[in-house]
């Protein structure tokens, strides 16, 4: 961060502002491409550069390092240039054999691809393989739950803090519409 803020105010004094390519200079990205080339290497200056950026909570950076040791199970030391279909297929299935459902896999999937963009944004990869294959995960929906009236009545009977009957109420309005809650 103070590099960042050393470069802004070198070039307030000529009234520039600096480049994307100095911004990323500054940050440290540049240093790193020579001799970064593996999927776990990239991932972890990932982890440590977006996270200070983006301000991550543990919990996001948690979720997000799901995938370097998903990946990292199923293939050790894998150059992130070397990521194709292939690979990333390979990599479904290797997830299916763990018992993962294809909402988790879809999941992971997104995440897997949401570093991939950036490490081709950042120059870690020319390959755009990685965020822009999406494979097709079928979806088994499974019969939908309702509530059986005496649950319903006894929702509405209980008692709630003040902050959760207006939650409690929409519900409840879902339940005898029929909208789904985030429609609501």
């Amino acid at each position: 961060q103070k590099a960042i803020e050393d470069l802004f105010y070198e070039k307030a004094g000529s009234f520039q502002t600096p480049s994307k390519e100095e911004v990323r200079i500054a940050m440290g990205y540049e240093e790193c491409k020579e001799s970064m080339s593996t999927f776990e290497e990239v991932f972890n200056i990932f982890l440590t550069k977006e996270k200070e950026i983006q301000q991550w909570s543990q919990n996001t950076w948690k979720n997000l390092r799901t995938v370097l040791t998903d990946f990292s199970e199923f293939r050790k030391d894998v150059p992130i240039e070397s990521i194709d279909k292939d690979t990333i297929m390979s990599f479904v299935v290797y997830l299916h054999g763990k018992g993962m459902t294809n909402y988790s896999i879809d999941s992971l999937l997104r995440k897997f691809r949401r570093f991939m963009k950036w490490a081709y944004d950042n120059g870690f990869t020319k390959n755009d393989t990685g965020f822009t294959f999406k494979p097709k995960l079928h979806y088994a929906f499974d019969e939908p739950l309702y509530l059986r009236p005496d649950e319903l009545s006894r929702l509405e009977s209980c008692y709630l803090p003040k902050h959760l009957v207006a939650t409690r109420d929409v519900f409840i309005f879902c339940c005898f519409s029929g909208l789904r809650y985030s429609d609501v």
